[in-house]
């Protein structure tokens, strides 16, 4: 399960002098459903920060999904339940992902300028880096796949993550299977 502890985190009180819609909300803290109760309740006000995405590469669905579902959140607040949404989103831009994926594009970018056409080495070079990639991120293909075999290898491998399902058969897709 989860290796962190959570932090211990205690309900806001309700209060009595304002009314309220009932909404719950999923709190991830405590694994259960809970009675949202805004800081500011008499004056309807809502403070919502987000964790947006790491940008470090090609934008793809994942970070469509997340703006989409907190718009639709945010949306259903204000226009639905008239709570005054102050709502704010980080999108981080530094981190270790970012410069390595940096370095990797500089150092791919020189390599293809000094081997402006395919030889030999420039073969044996990529056939190096795939079966690398094959044994570092998909180890249930073998490494020596060569790659005229790989689609069928890699359906045969994670054909039911390819088609949405799990890697664990008794668990649900998560990061492992996104990454696939």
């Amino acid at each position: 399960m989860d290796s962190c502890k959570q932090p211990h985190w205690e309900q806001p009180p309700a209060h009595p002098s304002s009314y309220l819609p009932p909404i719950t909300v999923w709190n991830s803290l405590t694994r259960s459903k809970t009675s949202f109760i805004p800081l500011d309740p008499a004056r309807r006000k809502v403070t919502w920060c987000a964790c947006g995405p790491t940008v470090y590469d090609n934008a793809y669905l994942g970070h469509a999904r997340n703006y989409m579902s907190t718009n639709i959140l945010c949306c259903i607040m204000m226009d639905h339940f008239q709570f005054d949404v102050h709502f704010v989103m980080n999108i981080t831009n530094v981190d270790d992902k970012i410069i390595l994926r940096g370095r990797q594009q500089y150092l791919f970018a020189k390599y293809l300028e000094e081997h402006p056409t395919i030889t030999r080495d420039v073969l044996y070079t990529a056939q190096l880096a795939y079966s690398f990639y094959i044994r570092e991120n998909l180890p249930l293909i073998d490494h020596d796949t060569d790659p005229e075999h790989f689609l069928f290898q890699s359906e045969l491998a994670y054909g039911i993550v390819l088609r949405g399902g799990a890697l664990d058969p008794e668990g649900k897709p998560g990061d492992a299977e996104a990454k696939i």
